[in-house]
């Protein structure tokens, strides 16, 4: 288990227990009894196989599918336009409709309310050939996002893990994308890294993501 930021109130919780805070936080915003209330979901993401890297994410029930892969892949994922798949009850929600015609399933033009409940456990891929897995759960309904026009909302993430350099054990800032590939760790400062015999050609920036390290990953322009 890992610590983690909510942004609402800045406290740090271990993602075991930042859903249960989230829902009763007394920074978060609250609707007053007159104002329209949006209803949603408070939905946790975790990397499938680096489950150190956590997000857990606020959208609206009328956002769509499509509205989630887009914000999982500009703050996690996107590097060159890969294709993507919801999996959700036995059911594949594809970002691309030649993708349907091709492998079935359907596309992820469809509103989060139609497929996701309280409770619902599903995955994300992203990229059918380097594949990062995500593994998402509803953690509960509430009211959320109120005087939001964004269909999404980041509540809290995991912090950044500290990673050591291989070779002289200061703070690393790229990882060798060649040493990963042969089971290494492959985290390098900058001048470990210019002695490194892989040399920096290999290297990607190292970033807060379960895709770090995969194809031209290198993180979001703008880090949250």
């Amino acid at each position: 288990m890992t610590k983690g930021k909510c942004f609402y109130c800045s406290g740090e919780f271990k993602d075991s227990v930042m859903g249960a805070h989230l829902q009763s936080c007394s920074f978060r915003p609250k609707s007053a009894n007159n104002e329209k209330k949006d209803y949603g979901f408070l939905i946790k993401a975790t990397g499938k196989y680096r489950k150190g890297y956590w997000l857990f994410i606020e959208v609206k029930d009328f956002s769509t599918l499509e509205d989630l892969d887009s914000f999982l892949r500009d703050i996690w994922l996107e590097c060159c336009g890969h294709l993507s798949c919801f999996k959700i009850n036995g059911v594949q929600f594809y970002n691309n409709k030649e993708t349907v015609h091709e492998l079935g399933g359907t596309t992820m033009n469809v509103s989060l309310k139609k497929v996701l409940k309280a409770g619902t456990a599903f995955q994300h891929e992203y990229d059918f050939g380097s594949t990062t897995q995500l593994t998402l759960q509803v953690m509960a309904n509430l009211y959320t996002l109120q005087g939001s026009k964004s269909p999404v909302r980041l509540a809290a993430r995991n912090n950044p893990p500290k990673l050591r350099c291989a070779s002289c054990g200061k703070a690393s800032k790229y990882i060798c994308d060649d040493c990963v590939m042969n089971g290494e760790k492959g985290y390098y400062c900058e001048p470990c890294l210019e002695k490194h015999p892989c040399g920096g050609n290999m290297a990607l920036s190292i970033s807060n993501s379960p895709r770090m390290g995969v194809c031209d990953y290198s993180g979001p322009d703008d880090e949250k």
